[in-house]
């Protein structure tokens, strides 16, 4: 049980100055509009300190974070105790000048919950491309050809 959707982003720039702010999930916390903090508590996990779309509550939960073959980065995050998990996996490549993300996301808990978590997610990973490509246009000598594109397929 459960729903899975997939987004594909696109960052015109190098992998390697678009990766670390998914590798490290202190930078990925800066950029997200709902998480205030991300916390180490292990190896490979965090405390993760978000509040809830449309609301000032808060709340702390468990996330674990991996990075496989260089070219894959993923989130395992426990929100709302046993009865939910998110797990978040980002695939990174090259395409022309162009970093392309393919980010595959399952939640597994309620409906209901899903279904408004699966709306939270799209338009706060939408606002952290967003800030992902403001950083990296920073970095460089020309703002020229630098863009962002979000498309959105649901499987």
């Amino acid at each position: 049980m459960g729903l899975s959707f997939v987004l594909h982003h696109s960052v015109k720039s190098e992998t390697e100055k678009v990766k670390p702010f998914f590798e490290h999930i202190e930078r990925f916390a800066e950029l997200h509009p709902l998480i205030q903090s991300a916390t180490k508590s292990g190896e490979k996990e965090y405390i993760i300190r978000e509040r809830m779309p449309f609301s000032f509550f808060r709340f702390n939960y468990k996330a674990d974070v991996s990075v496989h073959n260089g070219n894959e980065v993923q989130y395992i995050a426990y929100p709302f105790f046993l009865i939910m998990t998110i797990k978040f996996k980002f695939v990174f490549s090259k395409e022309d000048n162009a970093t392309m993300i393919t980010e595959s996301v399952h939640i597994k808990g309620p409906p209901v919950i899903s279904h408004i978590l699966k709306n939270a997610v799209i338009g706060s990973h939408k606002k952290i491309l967003e800030g992902v490509k403001k950083l990296v246009e920073s970095w460089t000598l020309s703002n020229e050809g630098h863009t962002t594109d979000v498309l959105v397929s649901f499987i």
